[in-house]
């Protein structure tokens, strides 16, 4: 998706079929938050899911507020690639509101 926006083939939001990915994606994330047990939310990082999705949609300063409001759950990613794109996604939402990363 970034890789098309950068390349200039489209705005990434719209696959060749015509379905729009990033509502796929809002939907999907709805559906784990409303329906999945909370250990497995915790352990797929659901917040750091919700902060992507909501940063693609231009809306960093609630991705922000997600992340700084669940932070004390992130320590239940259990592995390290988790917790080091839970810190990629918080540093994207910070530089996306004028904030030091």
């Amino acid at each position: 998706m970034r890789q098309e926006r950068a390349s200039g083939r489209g705005d990434g939001s719209y696959d060749r079929l015509g379905g729009d990915r990033l509502e796929q994606a809002a939907r999907t994330v709805t559906r784990m938050v409303l329906e999945g047990d909370p250990e497995l939310q915790r352990q797929m990082g659901v917040q750091r899911l919700q902060a992507e999705l909501l940063v693609e949609l231009g809306r960093a300063d609630e991705a922000l507020e997600l992340l700084e409001s669940t932070a004390g759950g992130s320590g239940a990613i259990f592995w390290a690639a988790g917790q080091s794109a839970l810190a990629l996604v918080e540093a994207r939402c910070l530089r996306a509101v004028g904030r030091p990363a």
